[in-house]
């Protein structure tokens, strides 16, 4: 890949490494963001989502939560690359939950 490549930043929010990450992206690859802002926002985010899909050649997504099923959802419709970032509660070890 490269600066040609064109990738669909998605986020939740821009915490100082999603903003680290988006600035080194932004240096290789003609970058574009969707950010997600929360339920009361959805409509916005999958109209912004669905158009960064269909622009990029590929999805960077952090964190798995619902703003990156969007984005895989998405870019498996229209046979793009997806790219999932975990951290955070959905790698944490919770013994209650059966965490190893």
């Amino acid at each position: 890949m490269n600066i040609n490549t064109k990738l669909l930043f998605v986020c939740p929010s821009f915490s100082s490494s999603i903003q680290s990450d988006l600035n080194i992206l932004r240096k290789h690859f003609d970058v574009r963001v969707a950010h997600y802002q929360g339920k009361k926002r959805m409509l916005k985010f999958l109209v912004e989502t669905l158009k960064g899909v269909l622009w990029a050649d590929v999805t960077f997504s952090w964190f798995a939560d619902v703003h990156a099923f969007v984005a895989v959802l998405f870019s498996k419709m229209f046979r793009k690359k997806s790219i999932v970032v975990v951290g955070g509660y959905e790698v944490a070890k919770v013994l209650e939950i059966g965490g190893i």
